[in-house]
C-alpha cells in the first residue's frame, strides 16, 4: 500500500523527512472511525480505531482500554497501544487503539464452501472458547463474536490459533467511551454490531453485551456451524428477535443432535432466550471441545498450548484452500488510500459524510421494513375479519331464504296431482302423397 508521492519521498528543501505513513479510511461512524496506518518505519501496518470520548467518560475508556491492553490470549485481537489524543480544532478527545493489522480469511465466506463435523468443529473452536472462558474470568466482554469477526488462520502460522476473533472487545470500549449503543434500530448498534442473527436477544433489545450475550453468540456460531445455516433467521431484527423468543427450535436441535451429539444438549442451553438460563454453559462447552480434541496435534502460541490447525492428522487440514493470508483490510475495497499527518484524522470529509449517510439509509430501511412487516399483518388482520363477516352475512342470508320456503310450503301444501304435468304431446302432421304410382 502506497500513499502519494509527496508522502513518500524525502522533502530535500529543508533536511527534513516528511511523514512517510499512509492511512487507509476503513469506515466511519457516529463512535469513531477505523482505519489502517502504515508508519513506512519497518514496524508493520496497524489497525486503528478512533474512538470519539465524551468529557465524563475519560476515566472509565481509559481503565477499560488499559484492562484490554494487559489481556493476551492467541485467539483474541491484541492491543498493542491505547492513547488518549485531543486532535486540533477538535472541542473533545480521541482515544486511539491499535493493534497488529490481521491476516486470514473471514469464517463467514469459508462456512458456505465446507461442511464440518463435530471433531473438525471442536478443533476450529476449542481455543476460541478456552480463551473466551479466561477474557471472562479478567471481567472482559468479547462482544462482537460472529463468523464475519472471526478470521481463520493462514497457512504457515501454526504457532496462531485456528481462528482469531478481530476487534475484540471494541462494542464495550466504545459504550465506555461515548455512551450505550441502543437498540437493533439506533446507528451506533447497526454500525458495531451488523450480525443480529448471532446477537443475544436482550442485545437486541437495548442492554449492553455481557459475559452471558457471549456465550450466546458463541452457541450460534457453532450451530450455524453444524448445520450450514443460521439457526435465528428473519427479514428484520424484529422478526429475528422474535424467532430467539422460543429458543432453539425442535427440527434444529434434532438436526445437530445427528452431527453433533456431544455438545448438541450444551449449545441448545447456550441459545436460551434468558441470560440467566446460560451459566455455566461455556464452562461444559470448553470441557466437552477439549475432550473432542484430546489426541489431535498442538503447538504452543504465546505460552499456550494451542491446535495446530495445518500439523498433519489436524481435521482441518480441509480448510487450508481457503485460509488466505490476505490482509483483513483487503474486504474494504471501495476504501480511500489518503496521506498521513499527525494529529489529524484519516480522510476526507466528503466520505466520511457519505458513509455515515449510508449508514443511517441502511437502518431507516430496516426501519422501514419493520413498519412494513407490521402495516402488512394489520392489514391482513382486517381483510379477514371482513372475509369473515361477509361469510357470516351470506350464511345468514341462505338460513333465511330456506326459512321462507318451508314456511310457504306450510301456508300452502302441495298436493299429489298438483306436480307439475309435462306438456301434451302434439301428434305428427298428416303425410302430403307427392307421387303415387298407378296401379296395374
Amino acid at each position: 500500500m502506497t500513499g502519494t508521492p509527496d508522502a513518500a519521498q524525502p522533502a530535500a528543501q529543508n533536511g527534513q523527512v516528511r511523514d512517510r505513513s499512509v492511512q487507509k479510511l476503513l469506515r466511519v461512524a457516529t463512535w469513531g472511525q477505523t482505519l489502517v496506518q502504515e508508519s513506512g518505519d519497518g514496524q508493520g501496518a496497524r489497525l486503528v480505531h478512533e474512538l470519539a470520548v465524551r468529557p465524563g467518560e475519560i476515566d472509565g475508556a481509559r481503565t477499560l482500554a488499559q484492562a484490554w491492553y494487559g489481556f493476551a490470549h492467541p485467539s483474541f485481537h491484541a492491543l498493542q497501544h491505547a492513547t488518549l489524543a485531543q486532535p486540533a480544532g477538535s472541542p473533545g478527545q480521541v482515544l486511539r487503539l491499535e493493534r497488529p493489522l490481521p491476516r486470514g480469511t473471514p469464517l463467514a465466506q469459508v462456512l458456505p464452501r465446507v461442511a464440518l463435523d463435530e471433531l473438525a468443529v471442536a478443533a476450529l473452536f476449542g481455543d476460541l472458547a478456552k480463551g473466551l472462558a479466561e477474557l471472562h474470568a479478567a471481567g472482559l466482554v468479547a462482544g462482537n463474536l460472529s463468523a464475519e469477526a472471526l478470521l481463520l488462520c493462514p497457512p504457515g502460522h501454526d504457532e496462531a490459533a485456528p481462528l482469531l476473533l478481530v476487534d475484540a472487545g471494541l462494542p464495550g470500549l466504545v459504550i465506555a467511551a461515548s455512551g450505550p449503543l441502543g437498540d437493533a434500530f439506533h446507528p451506533r448498534f447497526g454500525q458495531l454490531l451488523p450480525v443480529p442473527e448471532v446477537v443475544a436477544p436482550e442485545v437486541l433489545a437495548g442492554q449492553a453485551p455481557n459475559a452471558a450475550a457471549d456465550v450466546f453468540a458463541l452457541s450460534a456460531v457453532l450451530a450455524s456451524t453444524l448445520l450450514g445455516r443460521p439457526v435465528f433467521s428473519g427479514t428484520s431484527a424484529t422478526a429475528i428477535r422474535a424467532a430467539m423468543a422460543h429458543g432453539l427450535a425442535a427440527a434444529d436441535l434434532e438436526g445437530l443432535s445427528q452431527v453433533a451429539p456431544q455438545i448438541a444438549p450444551i449449545l441448545q442451553r447456550g441459545l436460551a432466550p434468558h441470560p440467566w438460563a446460560r451459566a455455566g454453559v461455556l464452562a461444559e462447552l470448553v470441557a466437552a471441545l477439549t475432550a473432542l480434541c484430546a489426541e489431535l496435534p498442538t503447538t504452543l502460541a504465546e505460552g499456550r498450548t494451542v491446535l495446530a490447525p495445518w500439523a498433519p492428522g489436524s481435521p482441518l487440514i480441509a480448510l487450508a484452500a481457503y485460509a488466505s493470508s490476505v490482509p483483513w483490510s483487503a474486504q474494504f475495497p471501495e476504501s480511500t488510500v489518503v496521506a498521513a499527518s499527525h494529529g489529524a484524522t484519516a480522510g476526507p470529509e466528503g466520505q466520511a459524510k457519505l458513509r455515515a449517510a449510508l449508514d443511517q439509509l441502511e437502518l431507516e430501511r430496516m426501519r422501514a421494513q419493520s413498519h412494513a412487516e407490521t402495516h402488512g399483518r394489520n392489514v391482513l388482520s382486517r381483510l379477514i375479519v371482513v372475509a369473515l363477516f361477509a361469510l357470516l352475512a351470506a350464511a345468514i342470508a341462505a338460513t333465511a331464504v330456506r326459512q321462507a320456503h318451508h314456511a310457504q310450503l306450510a301456508l300452502h301444501p302441495q298436493r299429489p296431482n298438483d306436480t307439475m304435468a309435462p306438456p301434451p304431446v302434439q301428434p305428427l302432421p298428416k303425410a302430403r302423397v307427392l307421387f303415387e304410382t298407378p296401379p296395374p
